[in-house]
């Protein structure tokens, strides 16, 4: 939050609640550290949030794929969801801080 120049913050339920949120437009970024989400924890709530003009992404910027991944697959990057329009500088950010986690 300190690298983005914010301090509002709220907490919610599950991923699936806060890509809600993004889509609806009542929360710009979520950022996914716990490295314990499923790929059917973020499959679709992710499609609802890239519909609605989001992405969902590694800290390498790419897009997080499904393509023969097996469902219990647990995922191992830190990955977030922002408005596309934010990519760039919220990838910085998150880049910046959990580098020394890889």
């Amino acid at each position: 939050m300190r690298e983005l120049g914010t301090d509002r913050w709220t907490t919610s339920g599950s991923f699936g609640i806060k890509c809600a949120l993004i889509a609806m437009g009542k929360a710009d970024l979520y950022v996914n550290a716990c490295k314990k989400t499923h790929y059917w924890d973020s499959c679709a709530p992710g499609i609802i949030a890239r519909e609605a003009g989001a992405v969902i992404v590694d800290m390498d910027g790419q897009e997080l794929s499904y393509t023969g991944v097996p469902s219990e697959t647990v995922h191992e990057v830190v990955m977030f969801t922002t408005l596309a329009t934010c990519k760039e500088k919220v990838m910085h950010a998150v880049q910046k801080v959990y580098a020394n986690r890889r």
